[in-house]
């Protein structure tokens, strides 16, 4: 018997021995014909030699996607300025030598004032080099509903503008109130941001910011809020985080790259300086990330507390992990949890008393011995 699959293969074959174009291939699902046109087998030969022009080099390719991470208040939305500005006047960006395009910056935080302000300060910084031709500004900002509603008039828009880059701040914002810890609701998200690349054929660059908590004991991709896949998406991750040496009279960030199709290129530091973010020259070490100082008092030294009370205890055969807990101003849980690392080698379970406690032998010696050389 005849089936779907080899039909197709028969009128295929038929159509290319004809040069005539082939049918569209489809499946058949809930009684209803899919079109399986965009499904396409190529063998390696059939694959592009050339690849897409570079936007930065080294770094991000036409179609791609950049995410850059940091920490709240740093200096993101000034960073993706001075980066749009870089790009559309084909100046470095920290170096990186960048290609010049026409690039659309969609800012959904900040007024058009603040935008055109900013935008002209880092031209005066940068000592009048370029002009701002190349920049499509859409101040955004109470629009993100019709924007994402719209998305391919807009992906339209751009191709039309003939725009090579297009700059998304900040791309939380396109969740519209969904769970940014969601990892499907977030994938299918940035997933729409890849159709985006793909059939306008341009460059995303979007940021996003860090998690609460020391991110000094963390990778580069887990130090984004939320689902994992913020970090993990894009095909250049840009993080930048908080440098032993930062002060708020100096911030200074370590910057990372985690790249997808580029060798690696690594790691360094960078400092603010109003407006623009540069490169350090005082050869700091980029390994020297800042520690979060945890609020509140010191850590007791629970240790030391508690063998202080089994040596007055000893001669009773030691006391209970309650009046440890209550002489100590801890929780019952938190000492059960401090025993356990003292045993077996400083204390060891009393054989007189219920949920007892008492020095071990060897802490019992050395308690003698420097007894017995304290005098009496």
């Amino acid at each position: 018997m005849q089936t779907e699959s080899d039909r197709i293969r028969r009128e295929q074959g038929r159509a290319q021995a004809s040069g005539a174009t082939p049918p569209k291939q489809s499946s058949a699902k809930n009684g209803k014909t899919e079109d399986l046109s965009w499904l396409k087998f190529e063998s390696v030969d059939d694959l592009p030699d050339q690849d897409l022009p570079e936007i930065i080099q080294g770094l991000l390719r036409a179609s791609e996607k950049l995410g850059i991470t940091a920490g709240s208040k740093s200096f993101k939305t000034w960073l993706l300025l001075y980066l749009a500005y870089c790009l559309a006047n084909g100046l470095p960006f920290l170096d990186f030598p960048t290609k010049a395009v026409k690039v659309a910056i969609f800012d959904f935080e900040l007024s058009r004032r603040a935008i055109k302000r900013r935008l002209k300060l880092i031209q005066k910084q940068l000592c009048g080099q370029g002009d701002f031709s190349n920049l499509r500004i859409c101040a955004m900002r109470g629009k993100t509903r019709k924007f994402y509603k719209n998305i391919k008039a807009v992906q339209k828009l751009v191709i039309t503008e003939g725009v090579e880059v297009v700059i998304i701040d900040p791309v939380y914002k396109f969740l519209l109130g969904k769970d940014e810890s969601a990892n499907g609701q977030v994938a299918d998200m940035l997933e729409g941001l890849t159709e985006f690349c793909m059939e306008a054929n341009v460059a995303i660059v979007y940021v996003h910011h860090h998690s609460k908590g020391n991110q000094s004991e963390r990778d580069a991709q887990d130090r984004s809020s939320g689902a994992g896949a913020w970090s993990r998406d894009p095909d250049c991750l840009f993080d930048l985080a908080k440098h032993t040496a930062w002060t708020d009279s100096d911030p200074i960030f370590t910057a990372e790259f985690i790249l997808r199709d580029f060798p690696a290129v690594q790691k360094f530091v960078v400092r603010w300086q109003w407006p623009l973010l540069v490169r350090d020259t005082t050869g700091l070490d980029p390994d020297d990330l800042k520690p979060i100082k945890k609020p509140g008092r010191p850590k007791k030294d629970l240790g030391a507390e508690i063998l202080a009370i089994l040596r007055a205890e000893d001669s009773n055969g030691g006391t209970t992990a309650k009046i440890l807990a209550d002489s100590t101003l801890v929780t019952h849980r938190t000492m059960q949890r401090r025993l356990k690392e003292l045993l077996p080698a400083k204390i060891v379970k009393s054989v007189l008393l219920t949920d007892g406690y008492q020095l071990s032998l060897d802490e019992r010696n050395r308690f003698e011995d420097f007894k017995k050389k304290s005098g009496p």
